[in-house]
């Protein structure tokens, strides 16, 4: 054998072996994607059930943390309105209580100046009627 027969045979040999790995992993691909989407869908089957309860408690545990910042918030509210009422029925009953003193100072403040008024006018009236009566019985 020459040295150009040993160059072909291993370039033949080299194609060859190209053309059949070539081959084999256009024929071998398509079953490894198959065995990875198996992989994932047994993967995903098994996740899917692990993490659900979790993601349900999560939920259930949310909605009984809301209904229960809803209930102190109704709370918080009924109490603010009772604070509320009470604070304007205790505003309208001083109120009324004021004005009821103010109008009896007026009476009162009004009786006095009348008596001191009237007191002097029956004095008056007293001395007239005995200057009146003193004349009438002098003449």
């Amino acid at each position: 054998m020459k040295m150009g027969d040993i160059m072909t045979t291993t370039n033949k040999g080299t194609i060859c072996g190209l053309v059949l790995g070539m081959l084999l992993l256009g024929w071998m691909s398509p079953v490894l994607a198959q065995q990875k989407t198996k992989q994932e869908e047994q993967q995903l089957q098994l996740d899917e059930p692990l993490f659900k309860p979790f993601i349900e408690r999560y939920i259930l545990d949310e909605l009984k943390q809301l209904r229960t910042d809803q209930q102190i918030l109704r709370t918080e509210m009924a109490e603010k309105v009772a604070e509320a009422k009470l604070t304007s029925s205790d505003r309208a009953m001083r109120y009324t209580a004021d004005t009821t003193n103010n109008i009896f100072y007026i009476i009162t403040a009004a009786a006095s100046i009348l008596v001191l008024v009237g007191w002097r006018s029956f004095r008056e009236i007293r001395e007239s009627v005995e200057s009146i009566t003193s004349q009438s019985s002098l003449t």
